[in-house]
């Protein structure tokens, strides 16, 4: 471990060749308390012990526990701080569904070895950035690093607010979700930095469309859910076709751009299951983007005593 300063940022590189943590402590040594693991279980062990350790590289193939592995330990963690840290992949030139593996399994951006020192330092140094960034939260957590629109705890939060109070006086009340097709790709092409780039266009754009009493967060890689209250069917389409041209004439992603699929609906106040809306306009829009690569939909609200069958989308 290098011997740095108590307040140093710590990352931990996993990978079973001594060369390759070699050359990581030099190159991080003069930024970053670095601490070393030789495999999956001696790395994951350092991560549920030290709290201190902000960022995690690690290497795919590896004796006791892969990369793959740890992913899903750390992704499934109980632990918020653990569950949340960023884990760069460290790849060899792996083929595109061994990266999207990985990717789906939670890595927060790659690199390829033999890196050069320029590249791993910047990795670094971004991650622990946003890192620190997302520990301190932002009023209490409540807003996203990359968006910077609200977080989706803050929103899930606000969403049973907002359809309280529109129980409780009667008003309407509408659900917008957003989302950028063909993202995922973007991101095992062109990394994590640009990717972000694209998501923060995307938040700048959302936000100069809503009201100050509406609310938008980030809720997935690329999707964004929008509570907005005293809202019924023909203002909320009204929204929908304002930011869907919105982010179309953005061509966020550089060319024509990247599709985008969006769903809304005007749930009934009355039925307090409002993570069920959104897993819906979740579907909705994956299935906008599976079977027509982008567009709108509209959902109609289920009535609040029935929770299982589908109704018809309209389109």
């Amino acid at each position: 471990m290098a011997n740095q300063g108590a307040d140093a940022a710590r990352v931990l590189l996993i990978d079973d060749s001594k060369l390759i943590r070699f050359s990581a402590q030099k190159i991080l040594g003069s930024d970053f308390e670095v601490v070393l693991a030789e495999d999956g279980e001696d790395g994951w062990a350092n991560i549920e012990s030290d709290p201190g350790i902000g960022v995690v590289f690690t290497d795919l193939s590896m004796p006791n526990l892969d990369g793959f592995g740890l992913l899903e330990r750390v992704r499934g963690s109980a632990d918020s701080r653990i569950r949340d840290l960023p884990v760069i992949v460290v790849t060899s030139g792996e083929e595109v569904q061994t990266r999207q593996k990985a990717f789906d399994l939670g890595a927060t951006d790659f690199i390829t070895k033999p890196f050069d020192s320029v590249n791993l330092l910047a990795r670094a140094r971004a991650h622990a950035s946003r890192r620190a960034g997302a520990d301190a939260g932002g009023e209490d957590g409540a807003t996203d690093p990359v968006t910077t629109l609200r977080s989706k705890p803050f929103f899930l939060e606000q969403i049973h607010r907002d359809r309280a109070l529109a129980a409780r006086h009667g008003h309407e009340w509408a659900v917008l979700f957003v989302e950028l097709a063909q993202f995922r790709e973007f991101f095992l092409k062109h990394g994590k930095d640009r990717a972000y780039e694209v998501l923060g266009d995307m938040g700048r754009i959302v936000r100069r469309q809503v009201r100050e009493e509406d609310t938008a967060a980030r809720v997935g890689l690329s999707q964004i859910a929008l509570s907005v209250p005293m809202t019924g069917e023909s203002g909320i389409g009204v929204l929908a076709q304002r930011l869907h041209r919105a982010l179309a004439r953005a061509q966020l992603g550089g060319g024509n751009g990247l599709p985008v699929a969006l769903a809304a609906m005007v749930p009934d106040p009355a039925d307090k299951a409002v993570e069920r809306h959104l897993q819906r306009l979740g579907r909705a829009t994956a299935n906008v983007i599976g079977e027509h690569g982008g567009g709108m939909v509209r959902l109609r609200p289920r009535p609040a005593a029935q929770s299982g069958q589908g109704v018809a989308a309209q389109r």
